[in-house]
């Protein structure tokens, strides 16, 4: 899955405050042969784009010269009030495999814990995978409903196959 965002470049001689008071935010792009590029973004669109898309969905940076896949990398937040000061976007290479990480997400009803056997302790929050950008799933599924006794565990190893994704524990 691919999202599209509209960005528009940023001169070097914009200050980040003049951007912030725009409604907009300040981001880099850059990658292994991607120069890196200065850009803004609007902040309320922006928004809603990353709480779908989270930091392993493609994303279609338009409104430069041409068209840029990325992933977000990193967001910075103000300390004191919920607002984006900041995002790295990384341009990965195509046809080439990349390594990045995946949110590791519960599914199903533990029968240990609907029972009052045992409680679901989440360990790992996400996972590093490498594969090709277009194998790059959004998210790992992972069924507890296999959990019948306390002493039961979902280990790595016991991660769904995905076609041309390795898991890098």
């Amino acid at each position: 899955m691919t999202i599209s965002l509209a960005v528009a470049k940023r001169e070097q001689t914009e200050k980040n405050n003049a951007v912030r008071s725009a409604g907009r935010v300040p981001a880099n792009v850059y990658g292994p042969k991607q120069e890196p590029i200065s850009i803004s973004l609007e902040e309320k669109s922006f928004d809603k784009i990353r709480k779908i898309a989270g930091e392993s969905t493609i994303l279609e940076l338009t409104g430069l010269a041409e068209p840029i896949e990325v992933l977000i990398k990193g967001i910075d937040f103000a300390p004191t009030r919920i607002e984006m000061t900041h995002v790295d976007f990384y341009a990965f290479e195509r046809g080439k495999d990349m390594t990045t990480t995946v949110t590791i997400e519960l599914i199903g009803e533990a029968p240990a814990e609907k029972n009052n056997v045992g409680s679901i302790t989440k360990v790992m929050q996400e996972i590093t995978v490498t594969c090709r950008p277009s194998a790059l799933p959004s998210q790992i599924d992972v069924d507890i409903s296999v959990l019948a006794e306390a002493s039961d565990k979902v280990t790595v190893a016991d991660l769904p196959a995905l076609d041309g994704v390795t898991y890098d524990a």
